[in-house]
Formats: structure tokens, C-alpha cells, sequence
């Protein structure tokens, strides 16, 4: 198919081939459990995050969702410390998320910080999971341009 210029069905045959590997590795009780785990679960997660580099949205989402979970995380622990002209619930949790999409995004800007620990573990968890899925997308993205 990507021969005769067909690329979006090339990319649906890749992405059969690739849950058929996923289902064939479910499947493979005979082998240790130690074995065939990690290609167990890297596909799992391959699946899920990128559609096995065939499926962008789903790693866009992937960080959307990411970002809205910190975001909730940072409100609800009150380990932000907020500049001095937010007043209402509402406010805070808009500055949750401008704060949550700042440090996926590791610009840092600094003019909302942690003011505990589970703040800043919260922030390093955040920023390397944001560094990998935008190096994903950005993987996945091209993949698709490129064809």
C-alpha cells in the first residue's frame, strides 16, 4: 500500500500488525512470566499513548489529560503558592491548570511555585512526563508527515 501511495491504509495494516503482535504476546503463557512481561506491557503502553506511532491524537490527548490531572493534583493538595491578586476558587484552579500546562511544557516561568514537597515532586514527576510526551508527539507526528 505505501508502495502504490496509499498511506493511510498502509498505516491501518501497520497498526493490525501491531495489535496482532500485542494479542500473540498476551498469549504466550509457555514463556517465563519475566520474559515476556516487559513486551507485554511496552506494547500496552505504545498502544495506548501513540496508537503504535500511527495515531497522534491519541498522544495529544494523552497530554491534555495529563495536564488536567495535575492540575486537579496541584488544587485540591494546596501545595501552590498563588500570586496575590487571586481571590475566588475558580480563579485558583485556572491558575492550576496555566501552572500544570507550564510545567509540562518545563518553561517553568516561576510566578506560581510549590511551597512543599509534595509540590516539587509533583513539578519533577510532571515536567519528565511532559518532556516524553512531547518528544512522542512530535515522533509521531513526523512518522505520519513523512509518508
Amino acid at each position: 500500500m505505501q508502495r502504490d501511495g496509499n498511506y493511510s491504509e498502509a498505516g491501518n495494516f501497520y497498526y493490525g500488525e501491531m495489535e496482532m503482535r500485542r494479542k500473540g504476546a498476551l498469549k504466550q503463557y509457555f514463556i517465563p512470566l519475566t520474559k515476556c512481561l516487559p513486551n507485554r506491557l511496552w506494547l500496552e503502553f505504545y498502544r495506548l499513548l501513540a496508537g503504535y506511532g500511527e495515531r497522534p491524537e491519541r498522544t495529544l490527548l494523552s497530554s491534555l489529560l495529563t495536564i488536567l490531572s495535575f492540575a486537579i493534583f496541584y488544587f485540591f493538595s494546596g501545595c501552590l503558592k498563588y500570586p496575590q491578586d487571586i481571590h475566588t476558587v475558580f480563579e485558583e484552579f485556572v491558575c492550576s491548570i496555566y501552572f500544570s500546562f507550564v510545567t509540562f511544557t518545563t518553561l517553568g516561568l516561576g510566578d506560581i511555585h510549590p511551597v512543599n514537597n509534595l509540590g516539587r515532586m509533583l513539578v519533577c514527576v510532571e515536567a519528565v512526563i511532559g518532556a516524553f510526551l512531547i518528544a512522542l508527539f512530535v515522533v509521531v507526528f513526523a512518522r505520519k508527515m513523512m509518508r
